[in-house]
């Protein structure tokens, strides 16, 4: 029977699908029950564009084995081609079909790193916060190293990851500080350097971050870290015509990787290539349908039609709807994801929903209340509701909300220079800056040795 498995398996990775469906179909009327032979049925059913019978057998071994990792990834696929290929002339069932979909595939794929988390105790071996780091779970691994860095820090090893997850848990300014300390006190590498120049950066220091990025080249002139940090900053300042010559370098030592699919992306995008902006990012979220940076990145690539077609009506809700889908999916994945709230609440700020816009903002701030981001769309999301309250004729409470929004415009400034003296953002800048300036970096995890 493994002998069929195997003979299986080769064939669909050579491209030979009748035979390896053929080969799987022996293995199990030998063994009905074999969870190997099913799953090579279901890749081998998968490669070759049959998807019902593919996400049969795959379901069949999650029933067998609810924890199979293989199952899910493929299952995931699965959902991820029924998302992209939607279709129908009906665009209200398009999106929930597509929603559905995205959302099945990213609660597939996380379930994998969230059960690894589960079962790997958290501790400052670097592997288990890894472990941690890939699900997502930022504020417990600052939680355990905001007590010993400082006895560690000339540790790179650990004093990196606990800044990357401030960073991506939107503890900025805490991040901020503690590389302060570090470069003065520690033993800084590249990614620290990195980390520096990224979180610089975000707070709004270009001249700052540029000096830090200068460090990072120092260090490590040709590395990974080098080529993730510099396609950050030149998108979120601005420099796109340099994106190219960064991504095609980053292709040399990461062919078709996850990083070079999700920068392509977004440069074809912002060149207004806006077809071939699909592609890549298809690509990047078929290896990690989890990931939410990628996700609401595409979400945000299609409420950009909202504003570029100024679409009004049913046309505005069916394109909201379709990149909520993708908004959606990345709370799936990750319920307290900044970006993900911050998205949500921007869409039903386009939509003028006061009421969600402004449920999703206030929990974006509580998420991240260091995240320039989150207060820059809950002033957004107040004023729209001050609006809101005025017409109503509730005076009392537009003047409550017109004071909250001078207070979170006031934090927005502090987080980030740039939105000083910046008025209450509509919808479509806040989806400027949320897309522009208010990303979060896409970066591999800290190396487990330092440079």
């Amino acid at each position: 029977m493994d002998f069929h498995v195997e003979e299986s398996t080769n064939y669909t990775r050579d491209g030979k699908y009748k035979e390896a469906i053929d080969s799987a179909r022996i293995a199990l009327k030998i063994d009905g029950t074999n969870v190997k032979a099913k799953m090579a049925m279901a890749r081998a059913n998968y490669a070759s564009g049959t998807f019902d019978i593919a996400q049969k057998f795959s379901e069949d071994v999650l029933t067998a084995d609810p924890s199979n990792a293989d199952a899910k990834s493929l299952l995931s696929a699965i959902s991820l081609r029924r998302a992209f290929f939607a279709g129908g002339n009906n665009p209200a069932e398009r999106n929930q079909t597509v929603a559905n979909a995205l959302k099945a595939a990213a609660e597939n794929y996380s379930s994998i790193s969230k059960a690894a988390a589960d079962s790997t105790p958290l501790t400052t071996d670097p592997k288990s916060i890894d472990v941690h780091l890939n699900a997502h779970r930022y504020a417990a691994v600052a939680a355990l190293l905001r007590t010993n860095w400082e006895k560690n820090i000339d540790n790179p090893v650990l004093t990196n990851r606990f800044v990357y997850a401030l960073t991506m848990g939107g503890r900025l300014e805490e991040a901020s500080r503690t590389l302060s300390t570090v470069k003065r006190y520690g033993s800084p590498d590249a990614y620290t350097f990195a980390l520096n120049s990224i979180v610089t950066q975000m707070r709004g220091d270009t001249a700052g971050s540029e000096a830090a990025e200068k460090e990072v080249i120092l260090e490590d002139p040709s590395g990974n870290t080098t080529k993730y940090t510099q396609l950050y900053l030149a998108l979120n300042r601005g420099n796109f015509a340099s994106m190219t010559g960064y991504i095609a370098d980053l292709e040399k030592s990461n062919p078709n990787s996850i990083g070079v699919n999700f920068y392509r992306s977004a440069t074809q995008f912002l060149s207004g290539n806006y077809n071939n902006a699909t592609e890549p990012a298809q690509n990047a979220l078929l290896a990690d349908p989890s990931n939410t940076t990628i996700l609401v990145e595409r979400g945000y690539q299609i409420l950009q039609g909202v504003f570029a077609q100024s679409l009004t009506g049913n046309d505005l809700n069916n394109q909201v709807g379709l990149a909520m889908a993708y908004f959606e999916a990345a709370l799936a994945a990750n319920p307290s994801s900044i970006e993900g709230l911050t998205a949500v609440s921007t869409a039903h700020m386009v939509k003028g929903d006061s009421a969600k816009a402004l449920s999703f903002a206030r929990a974006a701030v509580g998420a991240a209340p260091e995240y320039a981001g989150a207060h820059f769309v809950l002033a957004g999301a107040l004023r729209l509701s001050q609006v809101d309250a005025l017409k109503q004729g509730n005076n009392a409470q537009a003047t409550a909300f017109r004071d909250q929004t001078e207070e979170a415009l006031r934090t927005a400034g502090i987080h980030d220079s740039r939105l000083k003296g910046r008025f209450a953002p509509g919808a479509e800048q806040a989806w400027i800056y949320l897309y522009r300036n208010g990303r979060l970096p896409l970066m591999p995890l800290p190396p487990v040795d330092s440079f």
